[in-house]
């Protein structure tokens, strides 16, 4: 990238940065619109599960939602937290553009024993995890929601910095119209590398309204 190039995303980043609180606020009222619409049956993605809390809302409504979390112990905290919801399909993964395993390194801010993911990350190079990784199974969400067949209602992602690759890939298979509201977090803060990948997410979803890019 050239010096021109590498200022016009420093000025993006910082834009962003700035009106970032406003935002959020106006996506998670988009989200707590989007939990009250559901019905019984809709289907609800949640990629990044952790220990479960996002998914429980979604489901409360009756909704199916499939819940993938990577991490074995948020997984076994997550299956614990979810038991009593019949609804709730449980994947011990992560998603992501294939089916090859992955390394998902910790989190530096992980709760004792591991119990808790905070900010695991399939990216190596983001600030927060450590040099500590387990190997995970992984998901093409692509070919996952294909096969579902269906409409889905509510996609959530939330996989601490391998959320544009993933959105990309989804953008790239015209899949991104078979969900009526998809809610990211984005990462570029924790991952610098990122802040140019996101900045042309960003202005490639513009045509999608119901893709909400500052989830959380």
């Amino acid at each position: 990238m050239t010096l021109l190039g590498e200022a016009r995303v420093y000025l993006w980043y910082k834009l962003r940065r700035r009106s970032r609180n406003a935002r959020k606020r106006a996506a998670q009222a988009r989200f707590e619109a989007a939990l009250a619409a559901l019905k019984p049956g809709d289907i609800c993605i949640d990629c990044g599960a952790n220990i479960g809390t996002m998914t429980l809302q979604m489901a409360q409504s009756g909704a199916v939602v499939h819940a993938f979390e990577p991490d074995p112990d948020a997984f076994a905290a997550l299956q614990s937290n979810v038991a009593g919801s019949e609804s709730v399909i449980l994947h011990n993964a992560a998603v992501g553009t294939g089916n090859e395993p992955l390394k998902l390194f910790r989190g530096a801010r992980c709760a004792d024993g591991g119990a808790v993911s905070m900010g695991s990350s399939t990216v190596a190079g983001k600030k927060n995890v450590t040099g500590e990784f387990v190997h995970v199974d992984q998901v093409d969400l692509a070919d996952f929601v294909t096969l579902l067949g269906r409409n889905v209602a509510i996609l959530k992602i939330d996989i601490e910095g391998a959320e544009v690759a993933m959105l990309n890939h989804l953008l790239d298979m015209n899949l991104v119209d078979r969900f009526q509201s998809i809610f990211v977090e984005t990462h570029e803060k924790q991952i610098p590398a990122l802040r140019e990948a996101t900045m042309k997410l960003v202005r490639r979803c513009q045509p999608y309204p119901h893709v909400v890019l500052d989830w959380w």
